[in-house]
């Protein structure tokens, strides 16, 4: 959790400022509060994603139920990057308001 928590610390500010970059002025607030609320409710669904997964490996009987836990997390967590990706590449351009 330590190392998830840095990773987002150090992440999430840029990522951030890149997707605000694309608004206009008007819309930073409003995009601040959708924001917030997301993580505030991703958080926690995570947390209770990670937990159900791993109480279904344990019950199934899963060997290793921990390592598996952890890799279907580490798989959500990369296809989470994938659209980070985007945000500064030409596709992301083409279809927001960035400035060219």
């Amino acid at each position: 959790m330590f190392t998830l928590g840095l990773g987002h610390g150090l992440v999430a500010t840029s990522v951030m400022a890149a997707a605000f970059r694309t608004l206009e002025p008007a819309a930073i607030p409003a995009a601040t509060t959708l924001s917030t609320i997301a993580l505030r409710l991703a958080g926690p669904f995570g947390v209770a994603l990670v937990a159900v997964l791993l109480q279904v490996f344990t019950r199934a009987g899963v060997a290793q139920a921990y390592p598996y836990t952890f890799w279907m997390a580490a798989g959500l967590a990369g296809v989470s990057l994938l659209p980070i990706a985007l945000i500064g590449s030409g596709t992301w351009r083409r279809s927001s308001s960035a400035p060219a």
